[in-house]
């Protein structure tokens, strides 16, 4: 009996250590949520922000945000700025407009808003650039750990842009009251980081203080547009993913002249190649750098650190990401794509995101949602292949519309197959924890809300035929 004693009391550290990473650490964190639930609310304003940094690459993890958010700005300073002022100022317009809590604490609503944040921080040429900073607020509203130190990583003038962008997304989802878990786990707020990336690259000015500015507004405007577009989708039972932070960056991006003196943007390099065989070695590193183009970075060692901060989170996630990057290079390979755009990754993070969103998000992991992720991360990069040369006309990027476009498609086609089993949108949450739910309690929760719909379309179907009968007696 004694000894038994001494082998529990031997394995309890173990446990312990077990419990705390699972509470603390990986999944979604919980553990910090409800710790929070105790303290003053300006605590829990990192944790609204790392958050939705890990919502692009479905991550609701603070610590894989935090770690993503600090790659940003290793990468790329400025970018990561411009981020983080529009997902600020997104996260603001939500709360003013008094969105659901739970959508701004998660980013699902204000994430966006770093999305355009780092889009503006990419195209303008200056960097360090004030003037930036007013469409960063306006663009940020409208729309964990390891990502963040990545972007900082690769680029701290990038990763800043994203972080100004995200914040501002963060501060206008709790100004126009989003539903507190959403703000938590950057659901509502995720845009914003986005925004401010893609503008801190396409910028041709780093440490550009006049671009903090549009990183701003942008990052607000991300909320509202997040939060319409959101409630548009919800009528077919789809989620908007990443729709609001191209919507908001298209126009901003497609209202600027080409030759604007206060955001310049970059010029494009020449995609032409004297090479006429691929060289492999830079196939197979393209694989994490299109992790990393997710966040509209090109370095190695920032899409390994987004890569890890994915795994902390959810190795299912991992997996499929790693998958929707490889078949995408071979697929560009096989249609004849520049081989220094697919050494970039430029051709492979909207199949990274087909990927995790089909094999184990959206679906229950199954032989069947891996098969389909593997099939549309192929379609993915055949749709951006066509997209890609349509929208080089216009002088804009395809930026991650060939994955909302395919994702859409398979989530809509496969939601009745008895094969394909689809998460019910509130029950979202970590792939592994999606393993675990049953599957019969679900469908009669949802076979009740059908029913409860179809006795509400009942009731408006009987309420016309007698305002039709009054009209006919008249």
């Amino acid at each position: 009996m004694s000894l038994l004693l001494k082998k529990r009391s031997r394995n309890k550290p173990h446990g312990q250590m077990c419990t705390f990473l699972v509470k603390y650490v990986c999944a979604d964190a919980e553990g910090i949520h409800e710790l929070l639930k105790t303290k003053h609310w300006t605590l829990s304003i990192p944790n609204w922000i790392f958050r939705a940094v890990g919502q692009p690459v479905f991550v609701n993890n603070p610590i894989s945000g935090l770690l993503i958010l600090i790659a940003l700005f290793l990468g790329d300073p400025w970018v990561a700025l411009c981020g983080t002022i529009c997902l600020i100022s997104a996260i603001v317009t939500a709360f003013a407009v008094k969105q659901e809590y739970g959508q701004i604490e998660s980013g699902v609503c204000t994430f966006h808003g770093l999305l355009i944040g780092l889009l503006l921080g990419v195209s303008v040429d200056r960097e360090w650039y004030p003037l930036l900073i007013l469409p960063l607020i306006i663009l940020g509203s409208a729309s964990g750990l390891i990502i963040l130190i990545a972007l900082f990583l690769g680029n701290p003038w990038v990763a800043l842009c994203g972080t100004i962008c995200l914040i501002s997304a963060i501060v206008t989802a709790f100004a126009v009251k989003q539903e507190y878990g959403q703000i938590e786990s950057g659901v509502c707020t995720f845009h914003g980081l986005l925004i401010g990336l893609l503008l801190g690259v396409s910028v041709d000015r780093e440490w550009y203080p006049l671009l903090i500015l549009p990183l701003i507004i942008l990052g607000s405007a991300s909320v509202y547009v997040a939060n319409g577009v959101g409630n548009i989708y919800s009528v077919w039972n789809l989620p908007a993913l990443t729709l609001p932070f191209c919507l908001v960056t298209f126009v901003f991006l497609g209202g600027l002249d080409s030759g604007s003196s206060h955001f310049p943007m970059k010029v494009a390099p020449d995609s032409v190649s004297n090479e006429t065989a691929p060289d492999w070695g830079k196939v197979f590193l393209s694989i994490p750098i299109s992790v990393g183009q997710v966040y509209a970075y090109g370095g190695l060692l920032t899409g390994c650190l987004i890569f890890v901060a994915i795994c902390l989170a959810s190795p299912i996630l991992a997996l499929h990401a790693l998958i929707g990057a490889f078949i995408s290079a071979f697929t560009a390979i096989g249609m004849s794509a520049p081989y220094t755009q697919v050494y970039s990754g430029l051709w492979g993070y909207s199949a990274v995101l087909t990927s995790e969103a089909v094999g184990g998000f959206f679906f229950r992991l199954t032989p069947h949602s891996h098969i389909l992720a593997w099939l549309g991360a192929v379609l993915t990069t055949l749709v951006h292949a066509t997209m890609s040369r349509c929208f080089m006309q216009l002088g804009l990027p395809v930026l991650t519309m060939p994955f909302v476009l395919t994702t859409s498609v398979l989530l809509a086609f496969t939601s009745k197959s008895p094969q394909f089993w689809r998460i019910p949108m509130g029950k979202i949450s970590s792939p592994e924890r999606h393993l675990s739910l049953d599957r019969d309690a679900e469908a009669g929760g949802d076979a009740e809300g059908e029913a409860l719909e179809e006795k509400s379309l009942g009731k408006v179907e009987t309420e016309l035929k007698q305002s039709l009968m009054d009209l006919n007696e008249i």
